[in-house]
């Protein structure tokens, strides 16, 4: 009888599992094609704003290398192989549970190699400090590889500018080699998400007073 009750259990169960999975599946895609309309947002309006027309060719270029690294023909498209659908899923595995606000980095490591990397940053206010992971892909699987904690107090000026303004240069007076998008989520809305082409990120940003700088000088890992 016991053996019975537990095939049934499971039976019903699995209906279950599976309208769980429709759920989280739906709420990806949902983050994804709204973050890819952000970063294009934040493109287009570049393109709009351009100092002149190197710029304006600059980001027109950068538009169209975009989609394609997306692997999308329009920004209402879902590409559940693209590698930022994929790193949504390792994201959701570590921080789907988070409630406050999240800040994920785009950008590559240079090198010998160019390494592919996201960084995502959340102020951790149980242990007050900052939270900062690394991801990089390796074998098409996007992995956590370091993380490490810094404390707020340390960071709390350059913390607090993060969402102050846009942080960019004029074109090649910038201290990114290569594109950085920085993106803020919250409760899985997509908030907003500023591109920043190569050479256009200002020195004086937190995202490279807190992130950034501290990589390049291997003081976070």
């Amino acid at each position: 009888m016991k053996y019975k009750i537990q095939i049934w259990m499971i039976f019903f169960a699995m209906p279950v599992v599976a309208i769980a999975q429709k759920i989280e599946l739906r709420r990806t895609d949902s983050v994804f094609v709204s973050w890819n309309k952000a970063t294009i947002k934040s493109i287009e309006n570049q393109i709009k704003t351009a100092s002149d027309k190197q710029a304006e060719i600059l980001y027109l270029n950068e538009d169209s290398a975009f989609k394609s690294y997306l692997d999308i023909d329009n920004v209402a498209m879902i590409n559940r192989k693209s590698l930022r659908y994929t790193f949504l899923h390792t994201f959701n595995f570590y921080y789907g549970n988070c409630s406050g606000d999240i800040y994920i980095v785009e950008a590559n490591e240079s090198g010998e190699k160019i390494r592919i990397c996201n960084y995502v940053l959340f102020l951790d206010t149980i242990t007050n400090t900052i939270d900062i992971g690394r991801f990089g892909l390796v074998n098409g699987k996007w992995i956590r590889d370091a993380d490490t904690k810094v404390k707020f107090d340390d960071l709390y000026s350059e913390w607090s500018k993060l969402d102050k303004e846009k942080w960019m240069d004029t074109v090649g007076h910038g201290v990114n080699e290569d594109i950085v998008i920085v993106t803020k989520i919250k409760n899985a809305d997509i908030m907003y998400s500023d591109f920043y082409s190569e050479g256009i990120l200002r020195k004086d940003s937190p995202i490279n007073n807190i992130l950034l700088r501290r990589v390049r000088d291997r003081k976070l890992f």
